[in-house]
């Protein structure tokens, strides 16, 4: 059998998400957002497969 998988692993803060505060590290959950062009680039890496 030859099967081919594909994974891709993000590191969530500074990578995708960001504190709104300004703080180092997300405190709470309240208290992000996504960083501009990450959810545009996880859909591309979603539609490739």
């Amino acid at each position: 059998m030859n099967t081919k998988e594909e994974l891709l692993l993000l590191d969530c803060d500074g990578t995708i998400r960001e504190p709104i505060s300004g703080a180092k590290f997300i405190q709470h959950p309240e208290d992000q957002k996504i960083i501009a062009g990450a959810e545009q680039a996880i859909a591309h890496y979603h539609q490739e497969g």
